[in-house]
């Protein structure tokens, strides 16, 4: 990724600016609480070669005692499969602080699962952006 930069160039004892336009892609993730290892889904060359962008959310599902991610269900699709794999690749790689995260009986009381006292549910929300500066 290129990133914008201005180069001075001095002529003639006259000092003129340039500046480059270039292009940017992003992933945009929120921090979350007490995630201790969250790294960031890669934006492959081929979504942004084909301009594909989106937003998407993912649910996690993680072992309250253990802090790791033990499943992740995509709630709603950025629109394209490479970039929900993405998301899936480096969610699955999460973890949280063991102990730290509230049970689902707490977050959805109604909810009759039959881990609800030592999983947790979260919700990621992920953007992929491009443009232009």
């Amino acid at each position: 990724m290129k990133r914008l930069r201005s180069t001075i160039l001095a002529l003639f004892g006259v000092t003129w600016f340039v500046v480059t336009s270039t292009s940017f892609a992003a992933v945009e993730i929120p921090m979350i609480e007490n995630a201790t290892v969250s790294p960031s889904p890669r934006y492959p060359y081929e979504a942004r070669k084909w301009h594909m962008t989106g937003n998407g959310l993912y649910l996690l599902r993680v072992d309250i005692e253990t802090g790791k991610v033990k499943k992740v269900t995509v709630a709603k699709s950025t629109g394209h499969d490479i970039l929900d794999r993405e998301v899936i690749f480096a969610l699955e790689r999460w973890q949280f602080q063991p102990g730290k995260l509230h049970p689902i009986r707490q977050l959805l009381p109604n909810v009759n699962d039959p881990h609800r006292d030592s999983d947790s549910i979260l919700k990621v929300p992920v953007r992929f952006t491009l443009g232009t500066h």
